[in-house]
């Protein structure tokens, strides 16, 4: 006698939950460990065994700028803010300077190679006031020096970088000519750091800013002593 239809029925219910009964037990003993399971997973009631993969990475430049890139950019976004702008408003200039200039150079290690052997008598406090003061006549000078080259025509020679024969400093020179003046040789001496290659010395025709800061310096502290030194830094 053939089993009628709702008895085939009745036996592939019975078969498939036999069917799940068989596999369940052999699913839970199998080691999710491999799978970087260990137990319930944070908002995860369960349990299950799937671990997200990890967070790419953000996309690192493979080298950072390197000193003749930095020097070319510096003097090129210079002097297009000059044909752009075309103003010899020193307060404008020295605005653009400070904002736009100034992260190229790291002044606190320019005040210390200035300060020279004075930088034992000086604590943290009193060299970054020193380094302020330093920080604020270079850039002034700077910015004077930037706004005669306003309305001109000028030409830009780079030089190869070279590396110092000890250390890890690297310098750049460029030759700047215009009508109003002679061709001047400017030199940027870098040094590495962690925020990059950073400016701590400029030398224009060979006359370095660090070592005429450290003469006028020395001249003060031995003229009126180390508090007069600290205390013209404020004015």
């Amino acid at each position: 006698m053939k089993p009628s239809m709702k008895q085939r029925i009745v036996v592939k219910i019975w078969v498939a939950l036999l069917g799940t009964l068989l596999i369940l037990p052999v699913a839970e003993a199998q080691d999710y460990n491999r799978y970087g399971y260990r137990g319930q997973m944070p908002g995860n009631s369960y349990g299950s065994p799937y671990k997200p993969p990890a967070p790419m990475r953000r996309y690192q430049p493979i080298q950072q700028a390197t000193p003749d890139r930095l020097l070319r950019q510096g003097v090129e976004q210079t002097f297009a803010y000059l044909r752009r702008v075309g103003s010899t408003d020193l307060s404008n200039v020295l605005d653009y300077v400070n904002k736009e200039l100034g992260p190229y150079f790291d002044f606190d290690h320019m005040t210390r190679l200035a300060a020279g052997k004075m930088v034992k008598e000086l604590d943290d406090a009193q060299l970054k006031k020193l380094s302020g003061k330093l920080q604020e006549m270079f850039m002034g000078a700077l910015g004077q020096q930037i706004a005669t080259y306003a309305y001109t025509n000028h030409r830009v020679t780079f030089y190869p970088a070279k590396r110092s024969r000890f250390g890890k400093e690297v310098s750049v020179a460029a030759r700047i000519t215009h009508p109003r003046g002679f061709p001047v040789k400017i030199t940027f001496r870098f040094h590495p750091t962690d925020k990059g290659w950073k400016i701590y010395d400029v030398a224009a025709n060979n006359n370095s800013a660090v070592m005429y800061y450290r003469k006028q310096l020395a001249m003060i502290a031995q003229r009126y002593g180390m508090d007069a030194l600290l205390k013209k830094t404020d004015g």
